[in-house]
């Protein structure tokens, strides 16, 4: 009975090992499918002229940014996010001082 057995697990470690080899043989083909199906996906969706998916209107995120100084450096905040850093948003724009703000004068 122990030698059946010992046989049984010799026999079902074969299988193992031989279905290992043979998954491994299969991946790069299963890779190569894989790849072809999305290139010819990206292609019927280019040739449809299927519109992309929208993108969040940049300058519309622009309007909650403002400058601001502290201890000399200057910080951008984000009133929409709470987002504070010292990187300026890419396309951010300071806005004119008006009269006034230019004209003050600390006494």
């Amino acid at each position: 009975a122990a030698a059946a057995a010992a046989l049984r697990q010799r026999d079902e470690e074969i299988e193992t090992r031989r279905q290992q080899q043979q998954a491994a043989a299969e991946a790069p083909r299963r890779q190569e499918e894989e790849a072809e199906a999305l290139r010819i996906k990206q292609e019927v969706e280019t040739s449809a002229n299927i519109p992309p998916p929208p993108v969040e209107d940049e300058d519309a995120n622009l309007a909650f940014w403002s400058a601001h100084e502290n201890e000399g450096r200057t910080y951008y905040y984000n009133s929409r996010t709470h987002e504070s850093t010292y990187e300026k948003p890419a396309g951010f724009i300071q806005p004119e001082k008006s009269k006034n703000e230019a004209q003050h004068v600390e006494l």
